[in-house]
């Protein structure tokens, strides 16, 4: 199963800057990986992230989310990119997708965001 996160910073302050987004998505990637999800796409904006993972199922979503929220905030923080907190809510989608060459057309080009 894909599932779809949506992490927003706090206020929707848009701290995420373009010099740093790379090295977060790619920090995000690896906690993903680490858990042994399939990480497929991050990317997003200065007040946003998006995930998109291929769901371990011996991993839940709760701690998945617990996860990249916790370490990635102590990520950013620990090394002043900014001051970051992600907001209390997340979003939680599940996709379903027969191949994924569709990802790129409903995601979008990462490296058009970054």
């Amino acid at each position: 199963m894909y599932v779809q996160l949506v992490f927003a910073v706090k206020n929707r302050d848009a701290v995420l800057k373009k010099d740093i987004r790379k090295r977060v998505f790619e920090y995000i990637s690896g906690i993903i990986t680490n858990l042994k999800h399939k990480s497929i796409i991050v990317n997003g904006t200065s007040n946003h992230v998006h995930i998109l993972i291929g769901l371990n199922p011996a991993v839940s979503v709760s701690d998945t989310v617990h996860d990249i929220k916790r370490s990635s905030s102590l990520f950013i923080n620990n090394f002043h990119y900014c001051v970051y907190a992600t907001s209390v809510f997340v979003a939680c989608y599940a996709i379903n997708l027969i191949k994924e060459e569709q990802v790129a057309a409903f995601f979008g080009d990462p490296r058009e965001i970054i």
